[in-house]
């Protein structure tokens, strides 16, 4: 349970909940299939409508574009992400809102847990901070404030970064401004519009470094 508890903590807008709250939570974590090397979670185009949490095992995002020259479709690899980390984090949210990223499997097998949004939505009637977080979000998904880079690797502890007690309105803006950035850097690879997937890595390790709040 103690595991559940800190990959909730990876999760940006849940950081700011009370200890309380996010062992509540952690006990309606459930567990889903299990997987083998080379399977798909889900592809990209396709909507999941749950927070996914990587219990065991490695999971490879993947980025398809179609070929200016060829017209063939290509994948391309971004990250690898490990245990602890989370995927789907804002696209739950969204009815109907499709991944810009396919997810597979690379080890031999893989554990995902996941989080349905109507168990956060049934909890948030109990503890007050949880309604005011959803609320929050809710309002900047409304207004396009979330990213569509929709996953957060799971951090190391000797590196853990306290995110909210100096600079809070600097840190939001840089973080706005990259989030856009980031999304409509997205949106022109899909269209081909940029050349060199390697910048698309560069662009990941930025926003791993950027701080959510």
């Amino acid at each position: 349970m103690e595991k559940n508890y800190e990959c909730l903590r990876n999760i940006p807008f849940l950081r700011k909940l009370s200890v309380e709250t996010v062992k509540a939570i952690s006990f309606k974590i459930e567990q889903d299939f299990h997987y083998e090397a080379g399977d798909c979670i889900f592809k990209q185009g396709e909507h999941q409508p749950r927070i996914l949490i990587i219990k065991k095992g490695q999971v490879q995002v993947r980025i398809c574009r179609k070929d200016s020259e060829t017209g063939e479709q290509e994948d391309f690899w971004m990250v690898n992400l490990k245990e602890g980390s989370c995927i789907n984090v804002y696209n739950s949210f969204q009815k109907d809102k499709e991944s810009f990223f396919s997810f597979y499997v690379l080890t031999q097998t893989c554990q995902i847990d996941y989080l349905n949004i109507e168990t956060l939505e049934e909890l948030k009637v109990n503890y007050l901070d949880l309604s005011d977080v959803l609320k929050i979000l809710y309002h900047r998904i409304k207004l396009g404030h979330v990213d569509d880079l929709d996953y957060f690797t799971f951090p190391k502890k000797k590196t853990e970064v306290v995110y909210f007690f100096e600079e809070k309105s600097k840190r939001l803006k840089l973080c706005l401004k990259m989030s856009i950035m980031i999304k409509r850097f997205v949106i022109m690879y899909r269209l081909g519009v940029v050349q060199y997937p390697a910048a698309l890595t560069v662009l990941n390790k930025i926003r791993e470094d950027r701080i959510i709040l």
